[in-house]
């Protein structure tokens, strides 16, 4: 019995500060963490790991802060994440991945600001998005990819501002487009292609300015747009749409700066997202979602920072989660959840730092 007790402890342990973990592990300060682990300080976390500050981090992994997390991770500020990843701010991020602020994101990623992605990408500000990406901002994006800002957009994009785009592609504002194009204001556009400015489209519509746009439409700028939409920057937009800016977006929405949006959107900087969203920094997001930095965040979600977070969700930074949820600093966090740091946390959780914890 003695040797029993002490194998399992050896597979599911709880390392207060340092040294080193192995299986199914909690090191709450540093050192190495080996199997399903949570560090909540630094150190080096392999296997299922949540790594709540920095160090490196393999497996499964939530890294809070920085450091190298590798295998369905979550890496909430900076550092190296690969496999599935959410990698908050910076850093590298492989696989999978959300990499909130900028560096590398390799592998159907959400790219928040910079940096490099790769992979059914959505890079929210600038730097390199390769394969089926939304580049927010600028750099170069390849691949089914939708460029907000400028730079260099291939295979079926959509360059909401400046740059060259190639491939069945939407420049909203100027550059050089080629391929079954929308250039919205200037530059040079080849092959069968819409350049549009205002007013009421309805019907299958690219509106590259602003007014009103009714059924499947890209508003590139602002104004209505309703029915499987991208609004590039903002006003409202309705149906499957992408609001690269601001404003309402509703039904399966990429709303890359602010405003509404509403059923399995991406809200990239702030307002209100609803339905399986992404809400790369604040504002309120309902419904599988990630928030990448505060607000509301309702339905299996991810909030990076803080705000409120509901049903099987990830709270990276503070504020409210409930339902399987991990919050990663504080707040409150209900229904089987990690709490990296302190707060309140109910429901199989486990807090690496202070607070009130119940439930296993």
């Amino acid at each position: 019995m003695p040797g029993t007790q002490l194998g399992r402890e050896a597979e599911s342990c709880i390392s207060a500060e340092g040294g080193l973990s192995k299986g199914n592990c909690i090191s709450a300060g540093g050192g190495l963490s080996k199997g399903n682990c949570i560090s909540a300080g630094g150190g080096l976390s392999k296997g299922n790991c949540i790594s709540a500050e920095g160090g490196l981090s393999k497996g499964n992994c939530i890294s809070a802060e920085s450091g190298l997390s590798k295998g369905n991770c979550i890496s909430a500020e900076s550092g190296l994440s690969k496999g599935n990843c959410i990698s908050a701010e910076r850093g590298l991020s492989k696989g999978n991945c959300i990499s909130a602020g900028g560096g590398l994101s390799k592998g159907n990623c959400i790219s928040a600001e910079g940096g490099l992605s790769k992979g059914n990408c959505i890079s929210a500000e600038g730097g390199l998005s390769k394969g089926n990406c939304i580049s927010a901002g600028g750099g170069l994006s390849k691949g089914n990819c939708i460029s907000a800002g400028g730079g260099l957009s291939k295979g079926n994009c959509i360059s909401a501002e400046s740059g060259l785009s190639k491939g069945n592609c939407i420049s909203a504002e100027g550059g050089l487009s080629k391929g079954n194009c929308i250039s919205a204001e200037s530059g040079l556009s080849k092959g069968n292609c819409i350049s549009a400015e205002g007013g009421l489209s309805k019907g299958n519509c690219i509106s590259a300015g602003g007014g009103l746009s009714k059924g499947n439409c890209i508003s590139a700028e602002s104004g209505l747009s309703k029915g499987n939409c991208i609004s590039a920057e903002g006003g409202l937009s309705k149906g499957n749409c992408i609001s690269a800016g601001g404003g309402l977006s509703k039904g399966n929405c990429i709303s890359a700066g602010g405003g509404l949006s509403k059923g399995n959107c991406i809200s990239a900087e702030s307002g209100l997202s609803k339905g399986n969203c992404i809400s790369a920094e604040g504002g309120l997001s309902k419904g599988n979602c990630i928030s990448a930095e505060s607000g509301l965040s309702k339905g299996n979600c991810i909030s990076a920072e803080g705000g409120l977070s509901k049903g099987n969700c990830i709270s990276a930074g503070g504020g409210l989660s409930k339902g399987n949820c991990i919050s990663a600093e504080s707040g409150l966090s209900k229904g089987n959840c990690i709490s990296a740091e302190g707060g309140l946390s109910k429901g199989n959780c486990i807090s690496a730092g202070g607070g009130l914890s119940k439930g296993n």
